[in-house]
């Protein structure tokens, strides 16, 4: 799956974990690079609905069942 960052700064936070701890602190920076890694891990859209921490809402966009 694609990411496309609506900031610059989003994205130079992904790309550098360490700027993502000092921009948001120590809970937020490294699951912010997760929760990225988890959505580049996916091949389809509708995978995301398979990860419960996400908390998708099961009728958004489709998604099936």
């Amino acid at each position: 799956m694609e990411v496309v960052f609506r900031t610059r700064q989003l994205q130079l936070n992904y790309e550098d974990a360490n700027r993502a701890m000092r921009q948001w602190g120590e809970p937020v920076g490294p699951r912010y690079v997760f929760r990225i890694n988890q959505i580049l891990d996916v091949e389809d859209f509708y995978q995301l609905y398979g990860i419960p921490s996400l908390r998708l809402p099961s009728l958004a966009w489709g998604a099936p069942g």
